[in-house]
């Protein structure tokens, strides 16, 4: 791929983000919005505890492995709310 063709990927998936951030705002409830935002959160926090296990080490697997489940516990059914 040359630069070129890069570029015009990029400004095209760009455009797509920005048509559906758009569309999202505006056509979005707010309660779906306060339940993506949590969602969002819990995801975030799976991740950073999983970024914690993968450099520190795993000392205490139980609570370690308690935490990473239920916030992507939370995470699943929380967005079980949103097909309802």
């Amino acid at each position: 791929m040359s630069k070129r063709e890069v570029e015009l990927n990029l400004d095209t998936l760009w455009t797509i983000f920005d048509d559906f951030k758009g569309s999202y705002m505006k056509n979005t409830p707010k309660k779906a919005k306060l339940i993506d935002s949590f969602c969002m959160f819990c995801l975030v926090l799976t991740g950073i505890q999983f970024l914690y296990v993968m450099i520190v080490g795993a000392n205490m697997k139980n609570g370690l492995y308690a935490g990473l489940f239920t916030t992507f516990g939370s995470l699943i059914l929380t967005s079980e709310f949103l097909f309802k």
